[in-house]
């Protein structure tokens, strides 16, 4: 479910790459994700977590419990969505981040 991204320049990076956790119990998944990426770090150290991934064409009633888990690991995380059901001929990617309402 992490986007692993390695920065480039001041202005521009790279997402470049990702693993899945499969989500059947969540909090396992998240303890999952969080080994993995202490794994990579190992290997790869100027590699940094910017979001997550599932599959599916909308935000479903887990991704606020995984996006909290991931604005733990990275300011603003991006939640990227993967229609893999090909409607259309093509794979369908939306991408999200957390809006907040300041009210002055």
């Amino acid at each position: 479910m992490p986007l692993v991204y390695k920065k480039l320049s001041m202005f521009a990076g790279l997402i470049v790459q990702c693993f899945a956790c499969f989500l059947s119990q969540v909090e396992a998944e998240l303890n999952y994700a969080t080994d993995m990426f202490d794994l990579n770090r190992q290997v790869n150290s100027q590699e940094n977590i910017v979001g997550w991934w599932a599959t599916g064409h909308e935000v479903t009633s887990h991704s606020s419990l995984i996006h909290d888990y991931y604005t733990r690991e990275c300011a603003n995380p991006v939640h990227l969505t993967l229609d893999t059901t090909l409607k259309g001929d093509h794979m369908g990617i939306k991408a999200y981040l957390r809006y907040t309402h300041i009210k002055f």
